[in-house]
């Protein structure tokens, strides 16, 4: 996956959907009772949906607040699919 991050660093800044794409800024390797962990450095969107959720009423997205976050994530999903033939799994 680092690989693949990697490339996305050097994506059209310009491009409207580049915001919602994760950017790699370093990785790094280690051992652990599971074996070899690589762990990836990305910049920070802000709050996971998890702790986001917490801070709602209901704990729960409203409609418009699920389209929005749906909509970004499959635009970011659709940019890289097209433009690096990439598929998230």
């Amino acid at each position: 996956e680092h690989k693949a991050l990697w490339k996305v660093r050097s994506a059209d800044p310009n491009h409207p959907v580049f915001q919602h794409c994760p950017q790699l800024h370093g990785y790094f390797a280690c051992d652990s009772d599971q074996g070899l962990r690589v762990y990836l450095v990305t910049n920070v969107h802000g709050l996971s949906l998890s702790e986001l959720a917490l801070l709602q009423p209901n704990r729960s997205f409203s409609l418009t607040q699920t389209e929005r976050i749906v909509k970004r994530t499959l635009l970011a999903l659709d940019y890289l699919h097209r433009r690096y033939e990439y598929v998230h799994t």
